[in-house]
């Protein structure tokens, strides 16, 4: 980690002039500037050894068994378990990605450009890890001449890249890791909750809470809410209570997601310069985008190769109450032959997508529960459905194909179990 102690020693001696003389309110505009650029040059000096030193004190962890990191990072360094984590994650991306440790040491990259690298590592497989660890002169230069968040908006692309699965792999890691707990802090006796969802459901839950608050709380505020920065908390959290009860108007609320993405990945999926953004930082799979589409008020804008939107999309894909009562009369259960998920629970899919001009017609629709939707999206199943009886044919990714009727046609055997042995 070789330094540039030419520029830190004049940094380091002005600080310490700051703080003998403590003159620093007097100060004019360019001084002040002159000593915040000093301290953020010391600041990534002192971060740079504490992650060198944190790395070694984990080597030697590992190699004698006698030591817990955490417990010596907390205790000398005065910090929080959660801080804790947060030096590890950083000292592994210095670990995986020396060149930021110089960077960080010179003053050049911030602590907050580590955790953009730690967040993007996290994201990958073992071996996409190393194909992005190589990359770290590019990193380093992104980072230099970057915020944070610009940093993080590249990393983002370069992980979807990497990821040849368009992140569904990473996706599902996240829908299994999904969960809630709940407790009594023994000091104040209130109730506590903490979740961690995947980006589908927690978008479906925050919408769900938002729009509550704006039907209960639009006019009016109850009696009990504070005047000050914790208003909005105390809202939300009266809206989760009222959602338990059930939504205010009967009739369940869905995300919506506003989605700037360019032509080609739309048509043909993630390619070199592809862009995608979801409103509220939310980070979906393509596919997962796609089978929105059918389900969720989605608005995308298009963009061309020339950055030019081509295309605003309509609000609503949704089939309208009509046409779910046809679906209904048609398929009392999921349309894929053997699952019996009941159709109120099933969620009506485009048989053309969307991105492909598909209507929300009833000749394009057919009710999935939700984990053959999944399949249609995420998991690689090509349907096609024959108009004048309604036959869906279903295709396989190992390239079978399953005829699945009408539930009401008899043409098949009934005892046929479901291709995905649900």
């Amino acid at each position: 980690m070789p330094v540039d102690v030419s520029a830190l020693a004049p940094a380091f001696a002005r600080l310490v002039g700051a703080a003998v003389t403590d003159d620093v309110a007097d100060r004019e505009r360019d001084q002040v500037e002159v000593l915040l650029a000093d301290a953020a040059r010391v600041q990534g000096l002192v971060e740079a050894v504490r992650l060198a030193a944190t790395n070694r004190l984990q080597v030697l962890a590992d190699s004698t068994g006698l030591l817990d990191p955490e417990q010596i990072l907390g205790q000398l360094g005065r910090t929080s378990r959660r801080d804790v984590s947060q030096t590890i994650r950083r000292a592994h991306a210095t670990n995986a990605i020396p060149q930021l440790a110089t960077a960080l040491a010179d003053g050049d990259v911030s602590v907050t450009h580590l955790d953009a690298v730690s967040n993007a590592l996290t994201r990958l497989e073992p071996d996409q890890r190393d194909l992005l660890a190589a990359e770290g002169d590019w990193i380093t230069t992104v980072a230099s001449r970057s915020t944070p968040d610009e940093l993080a908006r590249a990393l983002a692309l370069r992980v979807r890249q990497l990821c040849v699965d368009d992140g569904i792999a990473r996706f599902e890691r996240q829908r299994r890791a999904t969960t809630l707990r709940h407790w009594t802090d023994q000091i104040t006796g209130m109730m506590c909750l903490y979740g961690e969802f995947d980006p589908e459901t927690g978008a479906r839950i925050t919408a769900a809470i938002h729009a509550t608050v704006e039907q209960l709380f639009h006019d009016t505020t109850p009696d009990t809410c504070p005047d000050d920065d914790r208003k909005q908390g105390h809202l939300r959290a009266l809206a989760v209570a009222r959602l338990l009860e059930g939504t205010p108007n009967g009739s369940p609320s869905r995300p919506t997601f506003v989605v700037v993405i360019d032509q080609q990945t739309l048509w043909n999926g993630l390619h070199a310069t592809s862009r995608i953004e979801i409103a509220g930082d939310v980070e979906l799979p393509v596919e997962t985008l796609r089978r929105h589409a059918c389900l969720a008020d989605i608005i995308p804008v298009v963009l061309d190769g020339n950055g030019v939107a081509v295309d605003v999309g309509r609000s609503r894909r949704l089939a309208t109450p009509a046409q779910r009562h046809a679906l209904r009369a048609m398929y009392p259960r999921c349309a894929i032959h053997g699952c019996t998920v009941a159709f109120d629970n099933c969620e009506p899919h485009h048989i053309l997508y969307w991105r492909h001009g598909g209507p929300s017609d009833l000749a394009n629709l057919i009710p999935l529960c939700s984990k053959h939707h999944h399949l249609a999206h995420e998991g690689g199943w090509q349907l096609s459905l024959r108009p004048d009886d309604r036959l869906l044919t279903v295709t396989l990714p190992d390239g079978t194909t399953l005829a699945n009727p009408p539930p009401h046609a008899k043409t098949l055997s009934a005892d046929r179990p479901c291709p995905c042995a649900c």
